[in-house]
């Protein structure tokens, strides 16, 4: 295929009048290049024959497929040799894109189909985009809002994964606003102690601390009991109790934030029968008492019905500690209880309970609970199992852009998004996000049950997006 420049002042009147009215011309200035060999139904593939100055990584174009209006979000660009000889050899930019589908006022739907060859291809005008509080980001360099569905996030649970540094816990702070502001209960399982700084003005502090100071408690006066019947020495009968209480008080009361550090815990099984009065005991795991806060959770939610609306969320932060990978455990009483709340999580859904589970390192995880996020935002990472864990979610060309998202930026795939293929997006700043929370949905909003979750609809019903496409 050759290409021409040509002066149009010296062509016939009619071919000017035809030119004039083709796409190319029309849309002159957002003109990239023609679909071109190795483009298939899932991407795009275009020689760049028009340099734009906006043209980017994460960049929306569109081409046509049976006169629908297609998007496509470029992924990555390669310089390639054509020509028919050695002669006429010359260098090209050659651009790939992954097909996201065709735009609708729910969001991309998609498009079972290939474009013609040489169909003209054009870039979505880069706009910027004010800050909207009912979205989670932007596509970059354009002005298409990116919502969360928190109710489907929750039922389908939702995995957080990127490096140290890369914004997972930021993330997951700012979706956990939106989970309180939907009337949904949060339990974060927190060893870092971070969370309970970072969303200090969502919850009680001292009902918190109660919380945790109750069940410490109810377990320290049994903690080296000693019984005939090995299953009720220790503690691990009382800590069950006093669990199980709690659950119940927080789910029936009025905070609907509830952060538990395992570690503050010191609960003991007796191991065999007593030598007299003298026994063995044994220190639960902070996985093991992971287990059995998530059984308390299922009981609870159990207790009260089956229920399409989300009811409760079970935050797992650093979940490589808290759910390993079976070859990752330190004992088989971690192998099992890792087990045991990979069941929760299965089990779960139907009643309303789901899960957000935040960690650098996919290896160390239990895939039985990975596996069960059906939502996923992927930040930056470089690690090569964590990539492999990732490519049949976000496919071969997203999974390379993974080592090179900035600070930020992540890719976003599932229910939790209303997505069918995976999106390259920049998120709000934390900050940004906070103050503007605080600010038009109050503090009273943040701490008080059942306020908001109809407002919410009704809002994200009557904003009206601008697709500049």
């Amino acid at each position: 295929m050759g290409i021409f420049k040509v002066n149009p002042a010296q062509l016939p009147e009619d071919v000017r009048e035809r030119l004039g009215e083709h796409p190319i011309s029309i849309r002159a200035d957002s003109f990239l290049g023609l679909v071109s060999d190795q483009t298939d139904i899932l991407h795009l593939v275009f020689d760049l024959l028009t340099p734009h100055p906006e043209l980017a990584e994460g960049s929306l174009v569109t081409t046509e497929i049976n006169n629908d209006r297609v998007v496509y979000q470029i992924v990555n660009a390669t310089v390639k040799e054509r020509g028919l000889d050695a002669q006429s050899v010359r260098g090209v930019l050659s651009v790939e894109a992954v097909k996201l589908g065709k735009w609708t006022d729910a969001g991309p739907e998609p498009v079972k189909w290939v474009p013609r060859p040489n169909t003209p291809v054009f870039l979505v005008p880069p706009k910027g985009a004010a800050f909207d509080l009912s979205t989670v980001g932007v596509v970059p360099r354009s002005s298409v809002y990116v919502r969360p569905d928190i109710n489907r996030m929750v039922h389908h649970n939702t995995a957080i994964i990127g490096v140290l540094g890369a914004g997972k816990s930021t993330i997951a702070y700012q979706i956990i606003h939106r989970m309180i502001r939907e009337g949904i209960n949060v339990l974060v399982i927190d060893i870092t102690d971070q969370y309970s700084i970072s969303l200090s003005h969502l919850f009680r502090e001292d009902e918190n601390r109660s919380r945790t100071t109750k069940i410490q408690m109810a377990i320290a006066p049994t903690v080296n009991r000693v019984d005939q019947s090995p299953e009720r020495g220790g503690n691990i009968v009382d800590f069950r109790r006093a669990l199980a209480e709690e659950m119940n008080s927080f789910m029936d009361g009025e905070d609907r934030l509830w952060i538990v550090n395992p570690q503050h815990f010191d609960v003991t099984m007796q191991e065999g029968r007593p030598s007299g009065s003298a026994a063995a005991f044994r220190h639960l795991s902070m996985v093991e008492i992971t287990k059995h806060v998530a059984e308390a959770a299922l009981t609870k939610v159990q207790a009260d019905g089956l229920s399409e609306s989300a009811r409760l969320c079970i935050v797992l932060e650093e979940a490589h500690s808290l759910v390993p990978e079976f070859n990752s455990a330190a004992s088989k009483q971690d192998q099992e209880a890792a087990v045991g709340t990979a069941r929760v999580v299965m089990q779960g859904r139907k009643y309303g309970l789901g899960f957000l589970v935040v960690t650098q390192r996919t290896a160390n995880v239990s895939k039985s609970v990975l596996n069960q996020c059906h939502t996923v935002v992927a930040l930056r990472n470089f690690d090569l199992r964590a990539q492999e864990f990732l490519e049949p979610y976000l496919g071969p060309h997203f999974v390379r852009v993974l080592p090179t998202l900035e600070q930020h930026h992540g890719i976003v795939y599932g229910p939790g998004f209303n997505l069918q293929q995976p999106l390259l997006v920049k998120f709000w700043d934390y900050e940004e996000f906070k103050n503007a929370a605080l600010e038009q949905w109050g503090s009273q909003i943040l701490t008080e049950r059942g306020v908001g979750e109809a407002e919410v609809a009704e809002e994200n019903l009557s904003l009206d997006d601008e697709v500049p496409f």
